[in-house]
């Protein structure tokens, strides 16, 4: 399966039938993660000539979300190394029921250009003043928290699961694969920190109208 974005650039993903805001078309055709109620969606576009590792995401609830999305490369097959690929991490403030996109900057050497790359990717997840009410009802595939990442971790968390339940158990991290538009930039420009933008939140109006027929 595929997440299509509006753009060049594609991610396999999960269950669900795309990240959307209300009253519009989905803004992917394909799948999403999520962790705790925040959905997120890697995909690699362009802009002037450089990748750009976007992350679309959507708070399900109604009270804002503060969310640490983490991605490093695939391990090599049949090898305990990684590709030699870069990392991601960035954290987002999210606002309830809003959609919005990070914008990474991402360096990818020449050889993996137009081939699709396998990332595992994570989040942890908090709501500071509570989840309050689930507004969007579609799930996407469940991402671990970012400790997942480390294969230490992973590792003494099935030790305690074969010690505690006699069964071994590793909760692996998320797998999503990007494709890299052939032909961009292989350096980062000279401001490359992230770029976190809300593409769409509820209108204090429209947020506030449940309550107000809930009371009448």
């Amino acid at each position: 399966m595929e997440l299509k974005s509006t753009k060049t650039g594609s991610s396999r993903a999960s269950s669900g039938r795309g990240i959307k805001t209300p009253g519009s078309r989905p803004v992917f055709a394909g799948k999403y993660f999520e962790r705790s109620g925040f959905c997120f969606a890697p995909v690699v576009e362009t802009e002037g000539g450089a990748a750009v590792l976007c992350i679309y995401f959507q708070n399900r609830h109604e009270r804002e979300v503060v969310a640490t999305i983490a991605m490093q490369p695939g391990l090599r097959s049949f090898r305990a190394s990684r590709l030699p690929l870069p990392s991601a991490s960035v954290q987002i403030h999210c606002p309830g029921v809003a959609f919005g996109v990070a914008r990474l900057p991402f360096a990818v050497p020449e050889k993996y250009h137009g081939k699709r790359l396998a990332f595992e990717l994570a989040a942890d997840v908090s709501y500071p003043r509570g989840r309050g009410k689930m507004i969007r009802m579609h799930s996407g595939l469940r991402a671990g928290p970012t400790a997942n990442l480390n294969q230490g971790t992973r590792l003494l968390n099935s030790l305690a699961g074969l010690l505690l339940l006699g069964l071994l158990r590793e909760e692996s991290p998320a797998r999503a694969s990007v494709v890299v538009p052939p032909g961009v930039n292989n350096s980062l420009p000279d401001h490359h920190a992230p770029r976190v933008q809300i593409l769409w939140q509820p209108t204090t109006e429209a947020a506030s109208a449940p309550a107000r027929r809930a009371a009448a």
